[in-house]
């Protein structure tokens, strides 16, 4: 059982993906699906790291995304074992679910995202997706994607072992970049993991633009957790 959404934030700008999955280290495998200001691609059913690389170049060039997913399945001879989507910075989508594939696998265009289902994976599941995702607009991207993972997970026929959202912006580097492997319940945990990072988000944006100005790592967590012991009492 594996899914996916692949999205842009029509308020930001921001590309990012969310991904769970039965195998171990969906998240390593494709946190280099994406590039900032150009857009990403993702593929289930293997070759993942040769079809992202393809499908941001042509991206960087200005390929349409049907044209990159056209190019993609012509690179690819099992191409109708996979299913593929691309977007672009502007949010232009295209995916494909291969004929080889059962048809309880499938996948979903609306505006601004994709979404990728395999054949274990509930239209149920979908569902959740797509209207948690459309109804968190006004979320940033992140937020977003984790809310969409969590909805999805009471449709989830067997819990992911293995989850992971990825989000780029304006900067060579991702924004947010966290995954979780081999946990009975990897999406919550992925919760957790994403609540304790996200207070540290802006301090890792300021360190990288001003390294000479930032405090010491340990130093802003001491502020940090006093600040939050000093809000509980």
């Amino acid at each position: 059982m594996t899914f996916a959404l692949l999205a842009r934030c029509g308020r930001t700008g921001r590309i990012g993906l969310a991904i769970a999955s039965e195998d171990l280290c969906t998240g390593a495998v494709f946190a280099h699906a994406l590039r900032s200001n150009t857009g990403g691609s993702v593929t289930l059913g293997g070759s993942p790291g040769r079809n992202n690389t393809l499908a941001c170049n042509l991206l960087a060039q200005g390929y349409a995304p049907a044209r990159v997913l056209q190019e993609l399945r012509a690179n690819d001879p099992q191409c109708e074992s996979r299913q593929i989507a691309v977007i672009d910075r502007h949010g232009r989508v295209a995916a494909h679910t291969g004929e080889a594939l059962t048809r309880s696998a499938l996948h979903r265009i609306e505006p601004g995202f994709a979404v990728l289902a395999g054949a274990a994976v509930k239209p149920s599941l979908v569902e959740a997706l797509v209207q948690s995702f459309t109804a968190s607009a006004a979320l940033e991207l992140d937020e977003r994607l984790l809310k969409a993972l969590e909805s999805a997970a009471a449709e989830c026929a067997t819990p992911p072992r293995s989850v992971g959202i990825v989000a780029f912006g304006n900067q060579d580097y991702s924004d947010v970049d966290l995954r979780v492997d081999l946990h009975g319940d990897a999406i919550r945990e992925l919760r957790r993991t994403y609540d304790e990072y996200q207070p540290f988000a802006a301090y890792y944006l300021e360190r990288g633009k001003h390294p000479r100005q930032a405090i010491p790592q340990r130093e802003f967590a001491d502020m940090l957790y006093a600040g939050r012991s000093g809000n509980t009492r």
